[in-house]
């Protein structure tokens, strides 16, 4: 832990002498082919208050993207945005379930109702007031300017996302959270631009 928060901050790593200084798993670089990319991504979030007392809450994150050779894998790109968000990761999955839970709610009302009402099936509570409240609200805090959180919870997909380096595993609500972290730069950059042209 210590070298993680030492690599993020500094981009240094001291290990003991008989211990690897490579920040990434030796054996997952073995598995894969000469010429393939990889990230190693570390991030450490802070919270404090502002002059008003309101709570920001921040977060530093550190990416090396390497590239494997035929000796050593070496450093092909460094990254590392300050990055403000303004919802923490434990916020972030307590809203997510709550929603999962009303979903689960409502399709369950929705069933009652098909068994007492003769008529076309009934879908209770989809995209109601309170839920595209939540959302914006969601969209707002992490500059999700592309609605990958609805996405994710309603999109029929893998979710699993790529590009030419990277591919993401968004299984659960906390890779979802990470994915949005490491998007931020480019997000932010996408808000401002929108929000220019909307003037």
């Amino acid at each position: 832990m210590h070298q993680l928060f030492q690599w993020i901050f500094y981009g240094e790593v001291h290990f003991n002498k008989t211990a690897s200084n490579k920040m990434y798993n030796l054996d997952y670089e073995q598995s894969i082919g000469f010429h393939k990319t990889f990230s190693v991504i570390g991030v450490i979030d802070f919270e404090h208050p502002n002059a008003m007392g309101v709570v920001e809450y921040y977060s530093l994150r550190r990416e090396w993207i390497y590239q494997k050779e035929q000796y050593e894998s070496k450093v092909i790109n460094r990254a590392i945005p300050f990055v403000n968000l303004n919802i923490t990761k434990e916020l972030f999955v307590k809203v997510i379930g709550l929603l999962q839970e009303q979903d689960s709610i409502d399709e369950q009302f929705s069933k009652a109702l098909d068994l007492v009402c003769d008529c076309v099936s009934i879908v209770y509570g989809t995209k109601h007031k309170a839920y595209q409240a939540v959302m914006l609200l969601l969209e707002d805090a992490c500059n999700d300017v592309y609605q990958y959180i609805d996405l994710w919870l309603y999109g029929d997909w893998d979710r699993v996302l790529s590009d030419e380096t990277h591919e993401w595993h968004l299984d659960t609500v906390e890779d979802l959270y990470d994915f949005i972290i490491e998007m931020q730069p480019e997000w932010t950059a996408a808000r401002k631009e929108k929000e220019q042209c909307n003037g």
